[in-house]
């Protein structure tokens, strides 16, 4: 029982201290979106848009499945396996991120002119060093959260996506004027200080694989390859579920729409950010009972729980208070984008249960079949993208986006662990919708006009929320001491 107590500790530390890093992103993310839309132009925006995308997709191709290998196989494995798989899978990326590069660097023309940004040719060779930099800190990152340095590794989380911004508020306070070029410098110089703090925190295996003279493990190596190869494909295709949307609205419609269509896929992705929260510090938890061959069970309908508890009030309170949302954001020049915001809602929901799936398959090995699913969803999406978004414009694209990743749940769903059962009783799945809904039919009438008021109903709304929550009784007795022993560690830090 004291074990049991000290394990549930533990959580609620790791926990909290997630919650924590991940909810300052969570003001990030929106701060920025307010900020870009405010100091660049529609068309600039646009701009940075399409190469955040194009970023955001090659950094996923680059990291070469391997993010998933480490973070379902290295759990559970003893310090010498540990130190020599994680030695020999960066010494393999780091060689073929170099060479990467040099491929990138070559194609920087037929880029530029694919992108339509001509008249920004410097911008790509920004965005090559942030991919490949990206790339290599993002694998050591989840390292670090595989061997459950929650804190470290949330902190440095946090770091890469916040530190640039915090400067560019500060360049914005002393009136520097911000450029499209000075954006992504500064993004650059916030990277290459993260990716030094995470190898810093890695010391320990550096010094530990050179002191034993340990040597790179080929087939380790092989076996990862094996297993992430697929995933290289797989990830790419869920990347391009994601953003060709935005390709064929520059193509079609122009950067313009491109701006409004990524403000509101930008506010839903922050929502669709909410169950990582409670998943990256479950999850660890959750792989390593399944390597040990234990029933992984109640891991898995504690990430399905509280993952539902952040979705379902983002979802219910991001509709009633959608044009004040984009307004506080972005000013009423945004306002197009309220009614693509209202067809993406289901998005969040959708991903929220494709991630935890998806988890189940990784660790089953069924990366193959992974990658026979998102290859499908996104023949979907460009066909749909083809056909609705020069009949719809931008709403043809989020209706493309929801569509695809429903198809893709409910492949997914057909192909869930049959071991793994669904705890109806502990979910409670309908208190915790019902607590949403009623949270937005209270703060629905009020209709707040200025920046001050606008965030303290949306404060209100979360207090209100959370005290449904207790009084619908979502929460079970063990869960309660787990809330309290969150609280008190919470102060403590």
């Amino acid at each position: 029982m004291e074990n049991k107590q000290e394990h549930y500790t533990k959580i609620s530390k790791q926990i909290g201290v997630s919650y924590f890093f991940n909810f300052l992103l969570l003001i990030f993310q929106p701060l920025l979106i307010g900020l870009l839309t405010r100091v660049l132009s529609i068309k600039d925006f646009g701009i940075y848009s399409l190469l955040f995308t194009t970023i955001s997709l090659l950094t996923v191709f680059f990291r070469f499945g391997l993010v998933e290998y480490i973070r379902n196989k290295v759990p559970g494995l003893k310090e010498e396996e540990r130190v020599k798989t994680i030695m020999t899978l960066l010494v393999f990326v780091i060689l073929l991120l170099g060479s990467m590069g040099v491929l990138l660097f070559i194609l920087n023309e037929f880029i530029t002119r694919l992108l339509g940004i001509g008249d920004y040719p410097h911008l790509w060779l920004l965005c090559v060093p942030i991919i490949l930099c990206l790339s290599l800190h993002d694998l050591i990152n989840t390292y670090l959260q595989a061997i459950k340095k929650i804190f470290i590794q949330s902190f440095l989380s946090f770091f890469i996506n916040c530190f640039w911004v915090m400067v560019l508020f500060i360049f914005l306070f002393f009136r520097v004027n911000i450029s499209l070029g000075l954006i992504f410098i500064i993004w650059f110089s916030g990277i290459i200080f993260s990716l030094l703090l995470v190898i810093y925190f890695i010391r320990h295996e550096i010094y530990f694989f050179i002191k034993n003279s340990l040597k790179l493990d080929f087939v380790k190596l092989s076996k990862a390859l094996k297993f992430s190869l697929p995933l290289v494909m797989m990830t790419t295709f869920n990347y391009i579920i994601m953003s060709s949307d935005r390709y064929f609205i520059n193509y079609y419609l122009g950067k313009p729409e491109v701006a409004i269509y990524s403000l509101a896929y930008g506010i839903v992705t922050a929502i669709a950010f909410v169950p990582s929260i409670f998943q990256n510090v479950i999850h660890p938890y959750f792989a390593e009972k399944w390597n040990l061959k234990e029933d992984p069970s109640l891991f898995f309908n504690i990430m399905i729980k509280y993952s539902l508890m952040g979705v379902f009030p983002a979802i219910v309170g991001l509709f009633v208070l959608r044009n004040e949302i984009i307004t506080l954001l972005s000013g009423p020049a945004y306002l197009a984008a309220a009614p693509v915001l209202i067809v993406l809602l289901l998005f969040p929901l959708f991903n929220t249960f494709i991630d935890i799936f998806n988890k189940t398959l990784f660790l089953r090995d069924m990366t193959r079949h992974s990658l026979v699913m998102y290859f499908f969803a996104a023949v979907i999406s460009i066909t749909l993208n083809f056909f609705l978004v020069p009949l719809m414009g931008i709403l043809g694209a989020a209706c493309s986006a929801v569509i695809s990743y429903f198809i893709l749940l409910v492949i997914l769903f057909n192909f869930r662990p049959r071991n793994i059962k669904f705890n109806f009783g502990y979910v409670k799945i309908s208190r915790i919708l019902l607590a949403s809904l009623v949270m937005g039919l209270i703060i629905a009438p009020i209709n707040p006009a200025s920046w001050w008021s606008k965030l303290l109903v949306i404060l209100f709304g979360v207090v209100v929320y959370l005290l449904l929550l207790f009084v619908f009784r979502t929460f079970s007795k063990e869960e309660k001491e787990l809330i309290k022993s969150f609280y008190i560690n919470l102060r403590k830090s």
